[in-house]
Protein backbone atom coordinates (compact mmCIF):
# COMPACT_ATOMS: atom_id res chain seq x y z
CA UNK A 1 0.00 0.00 0.00
CA UNK A 2 1.43 3.45 -1.12
CA UNK A 3 1.32 5.86 1.89
CA UNK A 4 -1.03 8.06 0.79
CA UNK A 5 -3.78 5.37 0.52
CA UNK A 6 -4.22 6.10 4.42
CA UNK A 7 -6.26 8.65 3.32
CA UNK A 8 -8.43 6.70 1.79
CA UNK A 9 -11.47 6.64 3.71
CA UNK A 10 -11.70 10.46 4.12
CA UNK A 11 -11.10 10.54 0.22
CA UNK A 12 -14.35 8.25 0.27
CA UNK A 13 -16.44 10.79 2.86
CA UNK A 14 -14.67 14.38 0.88
CA UNK A 15 -16.74 12.78 -2.69
CA UNK A 16 -19.70 11.77 -1.15
CA UNK A 17 -20.28 15.05 0.26
CA UNK A 18 -19.33 16.82 -3.38
CA UNK A 19 -22.35 14.62 -4.46
CA UNK A 20 -24.42 16.86 -1.78
CA UNK A 21 -24.34 19.85 -4.06
CA UNK A 22 -25.38 17.80 -6.78
CA UNK A 23 -29.34 20.00 -6.01
CA UNK A 24 -27.92 22.78 -6.65
CA UNK A 25 -25.66 21.78 -10.03
CA UNK A 26 -27.65 21.40 -13.33
CA UNK A 27 -27.57 17.90 -14.56
CA UNK A 28 -29.37 16.40 -17.81
CA UNK A 29 -32.20 14.52 -16.84
CA UNK A 30 -33.05 13.81 -20.86
CA UNK A 31 -32.60 10.92 -22.99
CA UNK A 32 -28.73 9.83 -22.75
CA UNK A 33 -28.79 9.00 -26.60
CA UNK A 34 -28.19 11.24 -30.00
CA UNK A 35 -29.13 10.85 -33.48
CA UNK A 36 -27.89 12.70 -36.13
CA UNK A 37 -29.20 12.33 -39.90
CA UNK A 38 -31.57 10.03 -41.19
CA UNK A 39 -30.37 6.23 -42.25
CA UNK A 40 -28.05 3.38 -41.20
CA UNK A 41 -26.42 5.66 -38.40
CA UNK A 42 -22.57 4.62 -37.18
CA UNK A 43 -23.77 3.55 -33.50
CA UNK A 44 -21.52 4.26 -30.61
CA UNK A 45 -21.84 3.44 -26.59
CA UNK A 46 -19.90 5.28 -24.45
CA UNK A 47 -19.84 4.11 -20.77
CA UNK A 48 -18.61 6.60 -17.95
CA UNK A 49 -18.52 9.34 -15.50
CA UNK A 50 -16.56 12.64 -15.01
CA UNK A 51 -17.44 15.03 -17.51
CA UNK A 52 -19.50 12.59 -19.43
CA UNK A 53 -21.89 13.12 -17.12
CA UNK A 54 -23.11 16.60 -17.85
CA UNK A 55 -22.61 18.09 -14.80
CA UNK A 56 -23.64 22.54 -15.37
CA UNK A 57 -26.15 21.85 -18.41
CA UNK A 58 -29.50 20.42 -18.27
CA UNK A 59 -30.09 18.01 -21.08
CA UNK A 60 -27.84 15.28 -23.00
CA UNK A 61 -28.40 17.42 -26.64
CA UNK A 62 -25.42 19.84 -25.46
CA UNK A 63 -23.21 17.59 -22.96
CA UNK A 64 -20.80 15.36 -24.24
CA UNK A 65 -23.20 12.68 -25.94
CA UNK A 66 -25.10 15.70 -28.24
CA UNK A 67 -21.92 17.10 -29.58
CA UNK A 68 -20.24 14.08 -30.16
CA UNK A 69 -22.98 12.56 -32.21
CA UNK A 70 -23.08 15.91 -34.32
CA UNK A 71 -19.16 16.16 -34.26
CA UNK A 72 -18.96 12.54 -35.81
CA UNK A 73 -21.80 13.44 -38.49
CA UNK A 74 -19.60 16.29 -39.64
CA UNK A 75 -16.22 14.13 -39.60
CA UNK A 76 -17.62 11.06 -41.52
CA UNK A 77 -20.56 12.42 -43.17
CA UNK A 78 -23.18 9.34 -42.38
CA UNK A 79 -25.64 9.07 -39.69
CA UNK A 80 -24.83 9.02 -35.97
CA UNK A 81 -25.98 7.25 -32.74
CA UNK A 82 -24.73 7.91 -29.65
CA UNK A 83 -25.85 6.09 -26.09
CA UNK A 84 -24.03 6.89 -22.56
CA UNK A 85 -24.47 4.43 -20.18
CA UNK A 86 -23.69 6.05 -17.01
CA UNK A 87 -24.02 8.60 -14.56
CA UNK A 88 -21.55 10.29 -11.94
CA UNK A 89 -22.00 7.72 -9.09
CA UNK A 90 -21.09 4.59 -11.57
CA UNK A 91 -18.07 3.65 -10.46
CA UNK A 92 -15.72 0.45 -12.08
CA UNK A 93 -16.45 -1.66 -9.52
CA UNK A 94 -21.35 -1.22 -10.15
CA UNK A 95 -20.08 -0.73 -14.02
CA UNK A 96 -21.19 -3.62 -15.33
CA UNK A 97 -24.34 -3.63 -13.54
CA UNK A 98 -24.97 -0.33 -15.53
CA UNK A 99 -24.42 -1.54 -18.74
CA UNK A 100 -26.31 -5.34 -17.81
CA UNK A 101 -29.31 -5.87 -20.66
CA UNK A 102 -27.92 -2.30 -22.32
CA UNK A 103 -25.12 -3.67 -25.01
CA UNK A 104 -25.50 -5.43 -28.30
CA UNK A 105 -24.13 -6.39 -31.44
CA UNK A 106 -25.13 -3.27 -33.20
CA UNK A 107 -22.38 -1.22 -31.90
CA UNK A 108 -19.52 -0.14 -34.03
CA UNK A 109 -17.13 0.91 -31.29
CA UNK A 110 -17.52 0.81 -27.45
CA UNK A 111 -15.52 3.71 -25.84
CA UNK A 112 -15.13 3.50 -21.98
CA UNK A 113 -13.91 6.80 -20.34
CA UNK A 114 -13.82 5.60 -16.46
CA UNK A 115 -11.71 6.71 -13.38
CA UNK A 116 -12.60 10.02 -12.48
CA UNK A 117 -14.25 9.11 -9.23
CA UNK A 118 -12.44 6.32 -8.62
CA UNK A 119 -9.47 8.31 -8.58
CA UNK A 120 -10.99 11.09 -6.53
CA UNK A 121 -12.16 7.86 -3.95
CA UNK A 122 -8.99 6.00 -4.07
CA UNK A 123 -9.94 2.96 -5.32
CA UNK A 124 -7.40 0.42 -4.55
CA UNK A 125 -5.68 -0.52 -7.82
CA UNK A 126 -6.08 -4.02 -7.82
CA UNK A 127 -9.74 -3.98 -7.10
CA UNK A 128 -9.71 -1.42 -9.62
CA UNK A 129 -8.15 -3.27 -12.20
CA UNK A 130 -10.40 -6.49 -11.57
CA UNK A 131 -13.48 -4.34 -12.17
CA UNK A 132 -12.35 -2.84 -15.58
CA UNK A 133 -11.55 -6.70 -16.46
CA UNK A 134 -15.03 -7.39 -15.97
CA UNK A 135 -16.59 -5.23 -17.75
CA UNK A 136 -14.56 -5.65 -20.24
CA UNK A 137 -15.12 -9.29 -20.79
CA UNK A 138 -18.68 -8.31 -20.52
CA UNK A 139 -18.78 -6.06 -23.39
CA UNK A 140 -16.78 -8.27 -25.57
CA UNK A 141 -19.21 -10.96 -24.64
CA UNK A 142 -22.24 -8.91 -26.17
CA UNK A 143 -20.25 -7.05 -29.00
CA UNK A 144 -19.27 -8.47 -32.76
CA UNK A 145 -15.74 -9.64 -32.21
CA UNK A 146 -14.51 -7.00 -34.44
CA UNK A 147 -16.09 -4.46 -32.02
CA UNK A 148 -12.91 -1.80 -31.32
CA UNK A 149 -12.21 -1.10 -27.58
CA UNK A 150 -11.63 2.34 -27.01
CA UNK A 151 -10.19 3.27 -23.36
CA UNK A 152 -10.17 6.89 -22.33
CA UNK A 153 -7.94 7.61 -19.89
CA UNK A 154 -9.02 9.76 -16.81
CA UNK A 155 -9.36 13.69 -17.02
CA UNK A 156 -6.88 15.91 -15.11
CA UNK A 157 -8.99 15.81 -11.78
CA UNK A 158 -6.71 19.24 -10.27
CA UNK A 159 -8.35 21.18 -13.30
CA UNK A 160 -11.79 20.85 -11.49
CA UNK A 161 -12.30 23.59 -9.20
CA UNK A 162 -13.57 21.27 -6.15
CA UNK A 163 -10.43 19.37 -6.31
CA UNK A 164 -7.18 22.03 -6.75
CA UNK A 165 -6.34 21.70 -3.01
CA UNK A 166 -4.26 19.01 -1.52
CA UNK A 167 -6.89 16.35 -1.90
CA UNK A 168 -6.99 17.09 -5.52
CA UNK A 169 -3.21 16.31 -5.83
CA UNK A 170 -3.35 12.62 -3.96
CA UNK A 171 -6.15 11.96 -6.69
CA UNK A 172 -4.57 13.31 -9.53
CA UNK A 173 -0.99 11.11 -8.45
CA UNK A 174 -3.43 8.11 -7.88
CA UNK A 175 -5.67 8.50 -11.37
CA UNK A 176 -2.26 7.74 -12.90
CA UNK A 177 -1.85 4.79 -11.33
CA UNK A 178 -5.18 3.78 -13.09
CA UNK A 179 -3.89 4.99 -16.38
CA UNK A 180 -1.18 2.05 -16.25
CA UNK A 181 -3.79 -0.72 -15.62
CA UNK A 182 -5.67 0.86 -18.87
CA UNK A 183 -2.40 0.37 -20.98
CA UNK A 184 -2.19 -3.02 -19.67
CA UNK A 185 -5.68 -4.37 -20.38
CA UNK A 186 -4.86 -2.43 -24.17
CA UNK A 187 -1.30 -4.68 -24.00
CA UNK A 188 -3.37 -8.04 -23.74
CA UNK A 189 -6.03 -7.29 -26.70
CA UNK A 190 -5.76 -6.42 -30.06
CA UNK A 191 -9.29 -5.06 -30.14
CA UNK A 192 -8.73 -2.71 -27.25
CA UNK A 193 -7.08 1.21 -27.73
CA UNK A 194 -6.14 3.53 -24.88
CA UNK A 195 -6.53 7.47 -25.85
CA UNK A 196 -5.74 10.74 -23.98
CA UNK A 197 -8.19 12.50 -21.87
CA UNK A 198 -9.37 15.11 -24.00
CA UNK A 199 -8.36 18.76 -22.74
CA UNK A 200 -10.97 20.43 -20.21
CA UNK A 201 -12.13 24.42 -21.74
CA UNK A 202 -14.13 25.87 -18.32
CA UNK A 203 -15.85 29.24 -18.34
CA UNK A 204 -15.11 31.27 -15.70
CA UNK A 205 -19.13 31.60 -14.89
CA UNK A 206 -19.47 27.76 -15.21
CA UNK A 207 -16.58 25.61 -13.10
CA UNK A 208 -18.14 22.23 -13.41
CA UNK A 209 -18.76 22.33 -17.07
CA UNK A 210 -21.00 24.00 -19.89
CA UNK A 211 -21.85 23.26 -23.33
CA UNK A 212 -18.97 24.90 -25.17
CA UNK A 213 -16.82 22.85 -22.69
CA UNK A 214 -18.61 19.59 -23.61
CA UNK A 215 -18.48 20.34 -27.11
CA UNK A 216 -15.10 20.96 -26.91
CA UNK A 217 -14.04 17.44 -25.21
CA UNK A 218 -16.49 16.02 -27.51
CA UNK A 219 -14.34 17.07 -30.80
CA UNK A 220 -11.08 16.09 -29.37
CA UNK A 221 -12.99 12.05 -28.55
CA UNK A 222 -14.67 12.65 -32.42
CA UNK A 223 -10.83 13.17 -33.74
CA UNK A 224 -9.87 9.82 -32.53
CA UNK A 225 -13.07 7.74 -32.70
CA UNK A 226 -14.01 9.00 -36.54
CA UNK A 227 -11.10 6.87 -38.03
CA UNK A 228 -12.14 3.82 -35.81
CA UNK A 229 -15.98 4.48 -37.41
CA UNK A 230 -14.70 4.52 -41.00
CA UNK A 231 -12.80 1.04 -40.81
CA UNK A 232 -15.45 -0.32 -39.21
CA UNK A 233 -17.92 0.94 -41.58
CA UNK A 234 -16.24 -0.92 -44.65
CA UNK A 235 -16.60 -4.26 -43.04
CA UNK A 236 -19.85 -4.07 -41.95
CA UNK A 237 -23.72 -4.81 -43.09
CA UNK A 238 -26.47 -3.27 -42.25
CA UNK A 239 -27.75 -2.61 -38.53
CA UNK A 240 -31.26 -3.99 -37.55
CA UNK A 241 -33.53 -1.54 -36.53
CA UNK A 242 -33.65 -0.20 -33.03
CA UNK A 243 -36.65 -1.70 -31.05
CA UNK A 244 -38.21 1.27 -29.03
CA UNK A 245 -37.82 0.90 -25.25
CA UNK A 246 -40.96 -0.39 -23.47
CA UNK A 247 -41.57 -0.89 -19.91
CA UNK A 248 -43.19 -3.57 -17.06
CA UNK A 249 -46.12 -0.83 -16.03
CA UNK A 250 -48.24 0.83 -18.26
CA UNK A 251 -48.00 4.65 -16.41
CA UNK A 252 -43.87 4.12 -16.27
CA UNK A 253 -43.63 6.28 -19.73
CA UNK A 254 -45.70 8.77 -19.10
CA UNK A 255 -43.89 9.52 -15.26
CA UNK A 256 -40.54 9.54 -16.79
CA UNK A 257 -42.39 12.42 -19.78
CA UNK A 258 -43.11 13.83 -16.29
CA UNK A 259 -39.48 13.83 -14.76
CA UNK A 260 -37.66 15.11 -17.52
CA UNK A 261 -40.01 17.99 -17.42
CA UNK A 262 -38.50 20.96 -16.45
CA UNK A 263 -40.28 21.69 -13.09
CA UNK A 264 -40.73 18.07 -12.70
CA UNK A 265 -44.32 16.75 -11.69
CA UNK A 266 -45.24 19.31 -9.37
CA UNK A 267 -47.75 17.09 -7.32
CA UNK A 268 -45.11 14.24 -7.05
CA UNK A 269 -42.60 16.53 -6.05
CA UNK A 270 -44.35 18.12 -3.48
CA UNK A 271 -45.01 15.12 -1.43
CA UNK A 272 -41.58 14.04 -1.76
CA UNK A 273 -40.63 17.61 -0.04
CA UNK A 274 -43.02 17.05 2.81
CA UNK A 275 -41.73 13.88 3.37
CA UNK A 276 -38.13 15.49 3.68
CA UNK A 277 -38.77 18.04 5.46
CA UNK A 278 -40.87 15.89 8.38
CA UNK A 279 -38.43 13.06 8.60
CA UNK A 280 -35.54 15.38 8.49
CA UNK A 281 -33.78 13.15 5.97
CA UNK A 282 -30.92 13.92 3.42
CA UNK A 283 -32.94 12.65 0.47
CA UNK A 284 -36.41 11.59 -0.27
CA UNK A 285 -37.90 9.96 -3.75
CA UNK A 286 -40.23 8.14 -5.30
CA UNK A 287 -39.27 5.18 -7.41
CA UNK A 288 -40.26 3.26 -10.33
CA UNK A 289 -38.46 -0.25 -10.45
CA UNK A 290 -39.02 -1.19 -14.07
CA UNK A 291 -36.87 -3.06 -16.55
CA UNK A 292 -34.11 -3.28 -14.42
CA UNK A 293 -33.62 0.37 -13.85
CA UNK A 294 -34.73 2.11 -10.34
CA UNK A 295 -36.27 5.18 -12.03
CA UNK A 296 -36.04 8.64 -9.61
CA UNK A 297 -39.55 10.01 -11.11
CA UNK A 298 -39.36 12.74 -7.94
CA UNK A 299 -36.96 13.51 -5.25
CA UNK A 300 -35.68 16.75 -3.70
CA UNK A 301 -32.14 16.66 -5.16
CA UNK A 302 -28.97 14.37 -5.41
CA UNK A 303 -30.52 11.47 -6.96
CA UNK A 304 -29.61 10.33 -10.69
CA UNK A 305 -32.14 9.70 -13.41
CA UNK A 306 -31.97 6.03 -12.52
CA UNK A 307 -29.71 3.09 -11.25
CA UNK A 308 -29.30 -0.52 -11.86
CA UNK A 309 -31.76 -2.33 -9.83
CA UNK A 310 -29.53 -4.44 -8.37
CA UNK A 311 -27.75 -1.88 -7.08
CA UNK A 312 -30.86 -0.35 -5.00
CA UNK A 313 -32.49 -0.63 -1.72
CA UNK A 314 -35.75 0.28 -3.44
CA UNK A 315 -35.89 -3.17 -5.38
CA UNK A 316 -35.46 -5.34 -1.90
CA UNK A 317 -38.60 -3.15 -1.21
CA UNK A 318 -40.50 -3.80 -4.37
CA UNK A 319 -38.96 -7.43 -4.21
CA UNK A 320 -41.05 -7.94 -1.05
CA UNK A 321 -43.12 -5.64 -1.57
CA UNK A 322 -43.22 -4.57 2.02
CA UNK A 323 -42.12 -2.13 3.77
CA UNK A 324 -38.17 -2.06 4.26
CA UNK A 325 -36.05 -0.11 6.87
CA UNK A 326 -32.25 -0.70 6.99
CA UNK A 327 -30.80 0.91 9.69
CA UNK A 328 -27.18 1.08 8.42
CA UNK A 329 -26.38 -0.41 5.10
CA UNK A 330 -22.97 -0.80 6.25
CA UNK A 331 -24.35 -3.78 8.99
CA UNK A 332 -26.15 -5.29 6.58
CA UNK A 333 -25.05 -8.29 4.89
CA UNK A 334 -27.51 -7.78 1.56
CA UNK A 335 -26.41 -4.05 1.42
CA UNK A 336 -23.02 -3.14 2.97
CA UNK A 337 -20.42 -4.54 -0.35
CA UNK A 338 -23.07 -2.87 -2.81
CA UNK A 339 -20.72 -0.65 -4.90
CA UNK A 340 -23.40 2.17 -5.77
CA UNK A 341 -24.11 2.40 -2.01
CA UNK A 342 -20.60 2.27 -1.11
CA UNK A 343 -20.56 5.92 -3.44
CA UNK A 344 -23.26 7.38 -2.39
CA UNK A 345 -22.88 7.17 1.22
CA UNK A 346 -26.13 6.99 2.84
CA UNK A 347 -26.34 3.85 5.25
CA UNK A 348 -29.71 4.64 6.03
CA UNK A 349 -32.97 3.90 4.26
CA UNK A 350 -36.89 3.53 4.74
CA UNK A 351 -38.78 2.83 1.74
CA UNK A 352 -42.63 1.61 1.49
CA UNK A 353 -44.26 0.22 -1.51
CA UNK A 354 -46.38 1.62 -4.49
CA UNK A 355 -49.11 -0.25 -6.75
CA UNK A 356 -50.52 0.15 -9.59
CA UNK A 357 -54.37 -0.29 -9.79
CA UNK A 358 -53.91 -4.09 -10.43
CA UNK A 359 -52.07 -4.28 -7.12
CA UNK A 360 -48.30 -5.27 -8.19
CA UNK A 361 -45.77 -3.53 -6.60
CA UNK A 362 -44.06 -0.96 -9.13
CA UNK A 363 -42.15 1.55 -6.98
CA UNK A 364 -41.58 2.74 -3.94
CA UNK A 365 -41.57 6.39 -1.24
CA UNK A 366 -38.12 5.96 0.34
CA UNK A 367 -36.06 8.03 2.68
CA UNK A 368 -32.30 8.10 2.95
CA UNK A 369 -29.79 9.67 5.19
CA UNK A 370 -26.28 10.22 5.45
CA UNK A 371 -26.34 9.33 9.00
CA UNK A 372 -27.08 5.57 10.37
CA UNK A 373 -30.82 5.45 12.61
CA UNK A 374 -32.10 3.19 14.60
CA UNK A 375 -34.88 1.42 13.11
CA UNK A 376 -37.57 3.53 14.62
CA UNK A 377 -36.23 6.86 13.66
CA UNK A 378 -39.01 6.70 10.36
CA UNK A 379 -41.66 4.95 11.62
CA UNK A 380 -43.53 3.07 8.78
CA UNK A 381 -47.03 4.21 9.57
CA UNK A 382 -46.07 7.63 9.43
CA UNK A 383 -44.18 7.28 5.86
CA UNK A 384 -47.31 5.53 4.71
CA UNK A 385 -49.56 8.85 4.48
CA UNK A 386 -47.01 10.16 2.05
CA UNK A 387 -47.05 7.22 -0.28
CA UNK A 388 -50.35 6.63 -0.04
CA UNK A 389 -50.42 9.87 -1.82
CA UNK A 390 -47.99 9.05 -4.15
CA UNK A 391 -49.39 6.04 -5.15
CA UNK A 392 -52.92 7.97 -5.60
CA UNK A 393 -50.36 9.99 -8.17
CA UNK A 394 -48.78 7.49 -9.96
CA UNK A 395 -51.95 5.34 -10.43
CA UNK A 396 -53.02 8.19 -12.57
CA UNK A 397 -50.64 7.93 -14.49
CA UNK A 398 -51.95 4.70 -16.28
CA UNK A 399 -53.76 6.06 -18.69
CA UNK A 400 -52.30 7.64 -22.15
CA UNK A 401 -50.69 11.01 -21.77
CA UNK A 402 -52.66 14.05 -22.78
CA UNK A 403 -50.58 14.78 -25.47
CA UNK A 404 -46.82 13.57 -27.29
CA UNK A 405 -43.43 15.55 -26.03
CA UNK A 406 -40.38 15.39 -27.49
CA UNK A 407 -38.92 14.78 -24.01
CA UNK A 408 -40.24 11.56 -23.07
CA UNK A 409 -37.11 9.33 -21.76
CA UNK A 410 -37.86 6.31 -23.80
CA UNK A 411 -36.98 8.39 -27.31
CA UNK A 412 -34.26 9.06 -28.24
CA UNK A 413 -33.39 12.61 -28.90
CA UNK A 414 -33.08 13.27 -32.76
CA UNK A 415 -31.00 15.97 -34.29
Amino acid sequence: MHLYELLRSSMRLWYARMLTYAPTTPSPRTSPTTTVGIGDPDHVLVIGNGPLHGWGVASHGVSVVGHLGRDLWTRTSRPTRVDLVGDERMTAASATAWVNGRIDERYDAVVVALGMNDALRLEPVDRWAASLDRLLDDIRAHVDLATPIVLVEPPRIRAYVMARGLLGVIAEHHARRLVDVLHRAAERSSRITVIPAPVERFEADRPLGSSEGYRHWAAQLGERLAPVLDAVRTARPAHPAVAAAEHDWAGTARALESAVAPSGDDALQGVTRRAQEYFGVALAAVNLVDGGRTWFVAETGGAPVSAPSELTYCATTVAQDAPLVVPDAQRDARFRDNPFLDVVQLPFYAGVPLHGTDGRAIGTLCLLDSEAHDSGFAPVADLQRYADEAEVLLQAMEGPAPHESARAVPTPQTV
